[in-house]
C-alpha cells in the first residue's frame, strides 16, 4: 500500500527568532531540530523599535525581551499547527531532487513531507542541503562567567571596540542586589578559538579587567580606619562557568527553485512585514497579552 505522504507549499528549516517570526507572519510550518532562544540579555535596539511595522510593534511590545518575545511566538505556533518537530528530533533530510523532507525523532518513526519550496534559515539543522558556495568563517562565542564575590552596581552593559569581549552584559534570573551571571559576547575566527589568547580564561580576566575599570567593587569590608567615611571591599571574584559557540551566520549557498537560503536579521523580518490580523497565531499572541 503506498504512503500517503502530506504536501506543503512552503515550509521553514529553523527556529532563530528570525524564523519564527517569518513563520508567524506567513503561516508557514516550521521545522527544527533545537530551539535557538535568544540570549536572555538580547532587546531590540530604540531605533529598530521606531523603524518596526506598526502592527508588528504593537503585538509584540518590543520593549520587552527577544526571549520573551519568541517564546510567545513559538507558543503560538504551536497552537496553530505550525510546529512539525520538537525538541526530541533526531534529524531532518531534505531530498532536494525528490522535494521530501525526512523528519526522525528520538523516538517513533520517522515522519515524511512533500514540499514545494522550503526557507532555510538554519543550515547546521538539516542534512542533504548543497555544498555552500562560501564558508562562514565568523563564530559568536558567549562566555558564561559565574559571579561569586560582588559589591552592588547598576551597570546592565559594558562594550568594547574590540571582538574579543566586545559586548559584556550582567544576567540575573531572580532578585537579587547584584547581578548573579555575566555573559561575554565575543566574535572569533576558527584561528582564534584555537588560541588560549582567546580562551574562556583570558576572557573571565578581560572581563574582571573592565569591571574595575568600570568603578565596580568587591563586597564591603568595614570602614577605612584612616577615613571612616569611606569603605573597604573584598576582591571581586568571579569564575568561568561554560562557552557557548555557534556559526554568526549561515553558510552561503545558491538558491533553487526548491530551496530559499534566507539571510533576514530579526530587524529585518520586523521592518518588511506586517502582522498577519485574523490567524489563529494572531489571536492566540493577543490573548496571551491580555488583548483577546
Amino acid at each position: 500500500m503506498n504512503e500517503n505522504i502530506k504536501t506543503f507549499k512552503e515550509l521553514i528549516i529553523g527556529s532563530s527568532l528570525s524564523a519564527v517570526i517569518y513563520s508567524f507572519v506567513h503561516s508557514v510550518p516550521i521545522i527544527f531540530k533545537r530551539r535557538k532562544k535568544p540570549a536572555p540579555f538580547e532587546i531590540f535596539e530604540p531605533e529598530l523599535v521606531a523603524a518596526a511595522h506598526p502592527s508588528l510593534a504593537a503585538l509584540f511590545d518590543l520593549s520587552r525581551s527577544k526571549r520573551e518575545i519568541w517564546t510567545k511566538i513559538i507558543f503560538a505556533l504551536n497552537t496553530s499547527g505550525l510546529v512539525l518537530t520538537n525538541n526530541h528530533t533526531s534529524s531532518i533530510r531534505v531530498d532536494e531532487e525528490h522535494r521530501e523532507i525526512t523528519i526522525t525523532p528520538l523516538l517513533g518513526r520517522a515522519h515524511r513531507y512533500k514540499f514545494e519550496r522550503i526557507y532555510v534559515f538554519d543550515d547546521d539543522v538539516a542534512r542533504g542541503l548543497p555544498a555552500p558556495t562560501q564558508s562562514c568563517t565568523l563564530f559568536k562565542v558567549l562566555d558564561w562567567i559565574n559571579v561569586r564575590a560582588c559589591g552592588p552596581h547598576d551597570l546592565k552593559v559594558m562594550k568594547t571596540d574590540d571582538d574579543f569581549v566586545k559586548e559584556v552584559h550582567f544576567v540575573s534570573f531572580r532578585r537579587a542586589i547584584r547581578p548573579e551571571n555575566i555573559v561575554a559576547l565575543s566574535y572569533l575566527t576558527p584561528d582564534q578559538l584555537k588560541c588560549f589568547d582567546f580562551s574562556d580564561t583570558m576572557a573571565k580576566f578581560k572581563v574582571l579587567d573592565l569591571m574595575i575599570k568600570n568603578g565596580i567593587k568587591g563586597p564591603r569590608n568595614g570602614r577605612n580606619t584612616q577615613d571612616p567615611t569611606k569603605y573597604k571591599h573584598y576582591a571581586i571574584k568571579i569564575e568561568s562557568s561554560y562557552r557557548k559557540i555557534e556559526k554568526a551566520s549561515m553558510h552561503h549557498y545558491e538558491d533553487s527553485d526548491a530551496l530559499k537560503f534566507m539571510y533576514l536579521t530579526d530587524e529585518d523580518v520586523l521592518t518588511r512585514f506586517k502582522a498577519p490580523v485574523g490567524t489563529y497565531q494572531y489571536k492566540t499572541y493577543q490573548a496571551m497579552n491580555g488583548k483577546g
